[in-house]
């Protein structure tokens, strides 16, 4: 009798949890964390282990980097209690790069149909996130006024949202292109009018972090899908196109504009000497990345610990005066880059950069859109959140580096 539960469709079904979890939850991010694994040592024991492929050899080594350079901080780390809890947090950087490096490759219909899911479940959240935003509309906007962030349906952060809404209109672009032959007409207008109701909620629901790193994903995705294809005068009127895609949400959406007036006055209040910066996200932001840069400055080669970091920040406010601006002041820089500098050196910054830039090195001959357009969502989102310090973060950004350098048509 045949066996329909393989390898292959073990690790299918996980890839669907993680899709669907990085949306939903802690929990499906792990159970679809240990599946992929598991999948993978049984794939090893059937079929042994497969031959080692180039392209993704060193993208795997520099992913498991990440884990490595966190467990080689411990040697000068104080805090070794929530050392460790970081090193078991990074697991997702040793389980999943080697898992999906070990398993069989997806079929190009099984990957569209993770795209199409990924966008859908993004479409869905979004939706009813802005039903919500509707019916609470003078709150949300006090909110927004209040430098506060829109409330998001789930337990999803509000910065993560962002992100992933922002990266499902890029999947949505790359698959409506893709599925030209292979999927009905009706289908592919379903997914087009996906791709812009996220379009437009990304810019209603205003997360900064979210719209900046879209900003950088979607233009360097034109830049090369025109490039390639010959049109280099349209690249002119791409350019000036997305030029205009803030302007006329200043204009056109209250809740962009109140932001963007909002975040202008917080930049406002931090020039100013005396100013009280407890509720300005902005500010706190910048006082971190002061406090974090000063950390590297001292610290160049080997950082502190990667959970020593926090303890040393507070310890550079107190000294440049900083505390006496602002109650509840990060212990975190919410920049991945300052994060990984200060916390494992030299090492650690070059590790992150060379996890993120590989697969674009690897496909230089004729880099995928869909690639180029990851790497500097990534690129630009850690430049604004630590997002390899939660497990959102770490499980979203080593799942689609592995699928994309995979799974892509060149």
């Amino acid at each position: 009798m045949k066996s329909y539960l393989t390898p292959r469709t073990l690790a299918f079904l996980a890839s669907v949890v993680l899709v669907i979890g990085l949306s939903t939850g802690k929990a499906l991010l792990s159970i679809s964390t240990v599946a992929l694994a598991f999948a993978a040592a049984w794939n090893c024991v059937l079929n042994g282990f497969p031959r080692l492929r180039t392209k993704e050899t060193k993208t795997v080594i520099w992913l498991i980097g990440i884990l490595l350079v966190a467990l080689l901080s411990g040697i000068w780390t104080e805090n070794s209690a929530l050392w460790a809890k970081d090193v078991y947090g990074k697991i997702p950087f040793l389980l999943i790069p080697l898992a999906i490096y070990l398993l069989p490759k997806f079929a190009q219909v099984e990957w569209r149909w993770l795209k199409l899911l990924f966008l859908a479940t993004q479409s869905f959240v979004a939706i009813v996130t802005l039903v919500k935003f509707i019916f609470t509309y003078k709150e949300q906007m006090t909110r927004v006024a209040e430098n506060s962030y829109i409330d998001v349906v789930g337990s999803i952060s509000h910065i993560y949202f962002g992100l992933l809404l922002g990266w499902s209109v890029l999947i949505g672009l790359s698959l409506w292109e893709k599925s030209v032959g292979k999927w009905s007409l009706v289908l592919r207008w379903i997914i087009l009018a996906m791709v812009i109701v996220n379009a437009i909620a990304i810019h209603i629901l205003v997360s900064r972090t979210g719209l900046l790193s879209f900003y950088a994903g979607i233009a360097s995705y034109g830049f090369v899908w025109l490039w390639q294809r010959g049109h280099r005068w349209v690249l002119i009127g791409l350019s000036a196109l997305l030029m205009l895609g803030p302007v006329m949400a200043f204009y056109t959406v209250p809740s962009f504009r109140l932001r963007m007036e909002v975040t202008l006055w917080d930049w406002q209040q931090y020039q100013q000497s005396e100013a009280d910066l407890t509720d300005n996200s902005l500010s706190l932001r910048l006082l971190a990345w002061k406090s974090s840069w000063g950390i590297v400055k001292e610290h160049p080669l080997l950082g502190v610990g990667i959970e020593d970091v926090g303890d040393e920040m507070l310890q550079q406010y107190e000294a440049q005066g900083l505390d006496s601006r602002a109650e509840g002041l990060l212990t975190n820089p919410h920049n991945q880059y300052l994060k990984q500098w200060a916390g494992a050196g030299l090492a650690g910054l070059l590790v992150l950069l060379l996890a993120i830039g590989q697969p674009i090195w690897e496909t230089r001959k004729k880099v995928p859109p869909l690639v180029l357009a990851f790497a500097m969502t990534m690129l630009v989102a850690m430049c604004f959140e630590s997002m390899l310090e939660r497990q959102i973060g770490m499980t979203f950004f080593a799942a689609f580096t592995m699928w994309l350098l995979r799974e892509e048509e060149l």
